[in-house]
């Protein structure tokens, strides 16, 4: 099975700061796509693979009344589903890693201020179970592994 899909996305922000009697407008646009590919078979084992990219504005302005860039990603995550034909369960398994440009943060040098990091990486790995034991209780459990870093410093 073969998933693709695409976007554009269009975003304005006017602020007002009413203490400093000063405004700010931004526009941002970015397009934004997705392919995924996912192996079907009979035995209820489903292995995938897909690639993201994604767009998210930042609303507001810094201490000193500059507008934030938006935050810009992509991530790569292949792995496996099972979904076995005795009892209603599924189980995945996944290897993910995902890079964000512009992730906003607290000031090192001045905690009332916001900065933008220049890219964070997040790799890790994902397991989860989850199955219907009766019609009313349902089981759940899940880990994840993240190893979270700044790879770019502004």
């Amino acid at each position: 099975m073969l998933d693709l899909s695409a976007r554009e996305d269009w975003a304005s922000v006017s602020t007002d700061n009413r203490l400093k009697s000063t405004s700010t407008s931004q526009d941002d646009h970015h397009f934004t796509w997705r392919a995924g590919l996912t192996w079907l078979t009979d035995s209820g084992v489903a292995p995938y693979v897909s690639y993201t990219t994604s767009f998210a504005p930042v609303l507001g302005t810094n201490f000193y009344g500059e507008t934030f860039k938006p935050t810009t990603g992509k991530q790569i995550e292949t792995g496996v589903k099972y979904q076995p034909e005795s009892f209603d369960g599924l189980f995945t398994l996944a290897w993910f890693n995902l890079e964000q440009n512009n992730v906003s943060t607290t000031d090192p040098n001045n905690n009332l201020n916001t900065v933008q990091t220049g890219q964070v990486t997040s790799k890790g790995i994902e397991a989860s179970a989850a199955a219907n034991l009766t019609p009313a209780m349902k089981v759940i459990a899940s880990y994840t592994w993240n190893d979270l870093e700044t790879t770019k410093a502004r």
